[in-house]
């Protein structure tokens, strides 16, 4: 170990709101991170960072939770209805099941889920 620096630190983008705590990368550079309902009022649990800014991810509706890219050039995210939490909405829980893991091709846009 050293203490020497080893490269230069790059700032891609800032956030002035809710706390991102997850990030992935496309093969093709697309950046998505992801926000947790542990307090701040969110508008959505998924974004992709385009031109500066960060948009819902596939949409508004959809609120997964968690995202990762894959090698296979797809986008997974699992939809457990965290923000449907009995915390969340003065002791009532909406959750619904089946929880699920969904995946969406990157190579193909728009993508509008249902």
């Amino acid at each position: 170990m050293t203490d020497e620096p080893v490269g230069e630190l790059e700032t891609v983008h800032t956030f002035d709101g809710p706390m991102p705590t997850g990030v992935t990368v496309s093969r093709a550079g697309r950046i998505f991170v992801n926000y947790p309902k542990w307090g701040d009022d969110v508008a959505f649990t998924v974004a992709e960072l385009r031109d500066g800014q960060a948009v819902a991810y596939p949409d508004q509706a959809t609120k997964p939770d968690t995202m990762s890219v894959a090698a296979d050039g797809y986008l997974y995210v699992t939809a457990n209805h965290l923000s449907r939490q009995a915390r969340d909405h003065d002791g009532r829980d909406l959750r619904q099941k089946l929880y699920s893991l969904v995946r969406i091709n990157l190579d193909i846009r728009p993508v509008a889920l249902r």
